[in-house]
């Protein structure tokens, strides 16, 4: 393990023993950190809890060649820093959320000006234009953000911003339109107002919303869901947008374990007990699409929950099918494969590779678990590729999960929030598929990042 210095920040360069297919191998690790001031008044920006690729940084000429790598990270104090992947450096960073913790963060490409989104357990969810700081300095303060909407502030429910047509978000263009889902907010919200809105995007319209459920009989059960949980947008291939599909299609995981996919804000598929009586659903991500799929499209859901200790052994992890038919106008969710964590440890994020054929998976130890998936013709397969052990994940600090990351100062504190162990978010880069995680908090290293080269071809 060796460090260098440049300027007032410290780097550590570092390479981890990780078995993978049964063999050793070396895989370097990067460990990143911010590049504050090394004044003493300078703020802490806290661990990162979420993570979005972009297409460009403010100053740099859009582009898509392999050394134009960027990405943005939201942390527990509020603040957001975007990075530079071929620097191997922060770029800038702000305060967001002033006194409140990043849950989200969302880009949005536009032709003229990119937009940063950003959900702050303040109970908003703010736009940021990247254009306004090509003239600033890495530490000046970002002036006001263009826009705001109230959200929930009792859920855990991160947002879920994706563009109408299958595939363009993923490869971060400008497309013609996109849908925000969140939790609504409401005057006196209890958690049976637990309602999920969806925006449309450039014109600012609500679409649908779940509201109208609750004096449908057809929908049983629905006040016994509890809190949303988690939200996955569902992209609409361009050739059936005239079709009979609905054209805005969301999944919606919830505090019962029941994951629910509802179209145009009508319920069109429903699994109940996912993860086992009882068990919430914490996180959901869908395989990304296959252009090549013109009569079909969906994938695999991968369904994340916590960890479940004093009972028999439960369930973390579940695969789904989530299909929905061109030609029969309809969607169909089932349930794949269960598949039991090490540790009985519970799960914090997802992260698909851009081709949807590797799936990391960031646990509460410190862990991120390797998925392969193929489909063969109609029948999806998945196998485990190992484990990659991040620094902070070797049993000294304490299994908290995702429930230390609720605020800055209550009811855990920043304290008890640095023993976490949890990979609160990952992802694979766009360009080059470089594995992307969030350092554990108790890693020593607040706000570092975890860059990963490992099955990038």
């Amino acid at each position: 393990m060796n460090w260098f210095r440049c300027g007032s920040v410290a780097y550590m360069w570092t390479s981890l023993q990780v078995d993978l297919n049964q063999s050793r191998a070396q895989e370097p690790t990067y460990l990143l950190l911010p590049n504050r001031l090394s004044r003493p008044s300078a703020p802490s920006i806290g661990p990162c809890t979420s993570l979005v690729p972009i297409k460009s940084l403010p100053g740099c000429s859009r582009g898509s060649s392999d050394e134009e790598i960027y990405f943005a990270s939201g942390h527990l104090n509020g603040w957001i820093v975007l990075w530079s992947l071929i620097r191997n450096r922060a770029s800038h960073q702000w305060l967001a959320h002033p006194n409140s913790q990043v849950t989200a963060l969302q880009y949005w490409p536009r032709e003229q000006t990119d937009l940063l989104l950003s959900q702050g357990r303040d109970g908003f969810i703010r736009f940021w234009s990247l254009a306004l700081l090509d003239h600033l300095g890495f530490d000046d303060p970002l002036p006001q953000a263009l826009s705001e909407i109230h959200t929930c502030t009792f859920t855990f429910c991160p947002m879920c911003f994706w563009s109408s047509a299958a595939n363009s978000s993923a490869d971060l263009q400008p497309g013609p339109d996109y849908y925000l889902a969140h939790v609504r907010s409401s005057e006196g919200a209890t958690e049976a107002d637990n309602i999920v809105e969806v925006i449309k995007f450039p014109d600012n319209v609500i679409v649908a919303d779940t509201s109208m459920l609750k004096s449908e009989e057809t929908f049983a059960g629905f006040s016994k869901l509890g809190m949303c949980m988690a939200l996955q947008g569902v992209p609409v291939p361009r050739s059936s947008q005239e079709d009979r599909l609905p054209q805005c299609i969301v999944v919606v995981g919830y505090e019962s374990g029941d994951v629910v996919v509802y179209g145009d804000g009508v319920v069109i598929a429903r699994l109940e007990h996912v993860l086992g009586q009882g068990i919430p659903v914490l996180t959901l991500s869908l395989q990304p699409h296959s252009p090549g799929v013109t009569d079909e499209f969906g994938g695999i859901l991968a369904i994340g929950g916590p960890s479940i200790m004093g009972t028999p052994a439960k369930t973390d992890l579940t695969f789904a099918s989530l299909i929905c038919s061109v030609k029969l106008g309809a969607c169909s969710l089932s349930c794949l494969t269960r598949i039991p964590v090490s540790e009985n440890c519970g799960i914090s994020s997802f992260a698909w590779r851009s081709d949807g054929k590797i799936l990391a998976v960031g646990q509460w130890n410190g862990e991120i678990r390797l998925f392969e998936a193929v489909w063969q013709k109609t029948k999806a397969k998945l196998r485990p590729f190992g484990c990659l052990t991040s620094l902070g994940g070797l049993n000294e600090g304490g299994l908290l999960g995702e429930w230390a990351s609720t605020t800055v100062s209550k009811p855990h504190g920043p304290t008890v929030d640095q023993q976490s162990t949890s990979i609160r978010a990952c992802l694979f880069t766009p360009v080059s598929n470089w594995l992307i995680t969030a350092a554990p908090a108790n890693a020593g290293a607040v706000g570092s990042i975890l860059v990963w080269d490992v099955y990038r071809k």
